[in-house]
C-alpha cells in the first residue's frame, strides 16, 4: 500500500508529532488523553489508512521497543511517560522514511537486491541512531514488494559485507541498524552519484546550445557538412574529456574553420561566446 499525506505539508505534519512529544514532557495531560490525540491525528492526515501506524505505536508485535531508555528530557517522568515517549520517537522514525510523504508523486520501481540494499541503507543512514528497525517494515511502508525472508537475507548480506548491525546475529528477525561502514558507503555512494548527475545535466545544457549553434548556422545559411561533423563531434567528446580540454578542442575547430573560410570572424566570435557564455572574443 502507498501511504501519502493529506490536508498537510511535510514539515506541518512532523512538526505537530513532535510537539506531541513535547506534551508527554509537560506531564499536564493524562497519557490516555494524549495517545487519543495522536490516534486521532495519525487518522485525519495519513491516507488511505493509519491502521498500521494505529498498530506500530499501540502493539510491541513488530518489536519496535528495542529498549526503554530515559535521556535528558525524559529522565525526570515515570516509567509508563516515558513508555510512551520511545514508543512515539519510533514510530515519528518510520513515518520518516516513507518516499511518498516527502515525494508523493515518486513512483518506486525496486528490482534488483542492489536496489533495495541502497534504498534500506539510505533510509537507515538517515535516522542514523541506537534504535533498531524492522527492514520489512521499512519496505512495506514504502510499497516495495519482497518475498518471504528476503528482508533478513538482505540483512545477513548487508551485515557480512560490514554495513548493517543485526539485533539478533543468529535469530529470523530482521531488526536491524546502520553501521559506521555502511553510513560512510551510501554517503560516498550518493556524492558520487550526485556528481555523475550534475555531469549530465551540464551535457544535456551543452547539447541543447550545440542544436541551437546547428539551428543558427543553417538560418545563416552555413550547410557545410563539415560544420556539423565538427559539432557532433565535439558533443561526443564532451563526457570524455577535461572540461579546459574542450574548450580548447572548441578554439581549434572554430579558429579552423576560420582559415578554411567556412566561417567568418564575426560568427565565430558569436558561437564561441554562446557556447562558453564568455564576453571574450576568440579572433579580433
Amino acid at each position: 500500500m502507498k501511504y501519502n499525506l493529506k490536508n498537510t505539508t511535510y514539515v506541518e505534519f512532523f512538526n505537530k508529532l513532535n510537539t506531541f512529544l513535547e506534551v508527554i514532557e509537560n506531564e499536564n495531560k493524562s497519557l490516555i488523553e494524549i495517545k487519543k490525540e495522536i490516534d486521532l491525528f495519525l487518522d485525519e492526515y495519513i491516507y488511505p489508512s493509519s491502521v498500521v501506524f494505529l498498530d506500530i505505536f499501540d502493539k510491541n508485535n513488530y518489536s519496535i521497543f528495542n529498549r526503554f531508555k530515559s535521556n535528558p528530557k525524559t529522565e525526570h517522568l515515570e516509567y509508563e511517560r516515558i513508555n510512551l515517549y520511545n514508543k512515539l520517537t519510533i514510530l515519528i522514525d518510520y513515518l520518516s522514511v516513507i518516499e511518498y510523504f516527502d515525494n508523493p508523486k515518486e513512483y518506486l520501481i525496486l528490482n534488483s537486491i542492489t536496489e533495495k540494499s541502497d534504498f534500506l541503507l539510505n533510509k537507515l543512514n538517515k535516522l542514523f541512531n541506537d534504535n533498531f528497525y524492522l527492514i520489512s517494515l521499512v519496505f512495506e511502508l514504502n510499497d516495495i514488494e519482497f518475498r518471504d525472508g528476503e528482508p533478513r537475507e538482505i540483512a545477513e548480506n548487508l551485515f557480512k559485507r560490514g554495513y548493517l548491525i543485526l539485533q539478533e546475529e543468529y535469530g529470523k528477525s530482521d531488526n536491524s541498524k546502520i553501521s559506521i561502514k555502511g553510513a560512510n558507503y551510501i554517503e560516498r555512494k550518493n556524492k558520487s552519484k550526485l556528481k555523475e548527475n550534475n555531469t549530465k545535466k551540464k551535457n544535456t545544457d551543452l547539447d541543447r546550445k550545440l542544436d541551437q549553434i546547428t539551428e543558427y548556422l543553417i538560418k545563416l545559411g552555413y550547410g557545410q557538412e563539415i560544420i556539423f561533423e565538427e559539432i557532433e563531434e565535439l558533443r561526443e567528446l564532451q563526457s570524455k574529456i577535461s572540461k579546459k580540454s574542450w574548450k580548447q578542442l572548441l578554439k581549434g575547430k572554430l579558429f579552423d574553420l576560420v582559415v578554411d573560410e567556412i566561417l567568418s570572424k564575426e560568427t565565430v566570435n558569436q558561437v564561441f561566446e554562446f557556447i562558453t557564455n564568455s564576453s571574450i572574443k576568440l579572433i579580433k
